[in-house]
């Protein structure tokens, strides 16, 4: 182990992420079993609606999920995951 804590080694190792950086993530809290993050929605990461893609938000859940899990200090990865989308029906999208 490096001597830091493990929240605080993953915030440091996010900065090198290639994903975290192509999807503009940042980190805004980690501790013992919880992750907050945050990404500016880019143009490309939006769909045909113009609204941010499912996979856009799906990626930004998997980087909070994999340092949530990771916060404990012991390398964890997902075996499932599972998000349900439910139907928005926008004025004039439909």
């Amino acid at each position: 182990m490096t001597g830091k804590d493990a929240p605080t080694l993953l915030k440091e190792l996010v900065t090198k992420e290639p994903f975290a950086h192509l999807m503009n993530i940042k980190v805004l809290e980690i501790k013992a079993g919880y992750a907050r993050v945050r990404a500016k929605v880019k143009e490309e990461m939006l769909n045909i609606h113009r609204i941010t893609h499912g996979g856009a938000l799906f990626g930004l859940v998997d980087e909070a999920f994999e340092l949530a899990s990771n916060s404990h200090g012991t390398v964890a990865v997902a075996f499932n995951m599972n998000i349900t989308f439910l139907p928005l029906l926008a004025q004039g999208m439909c």
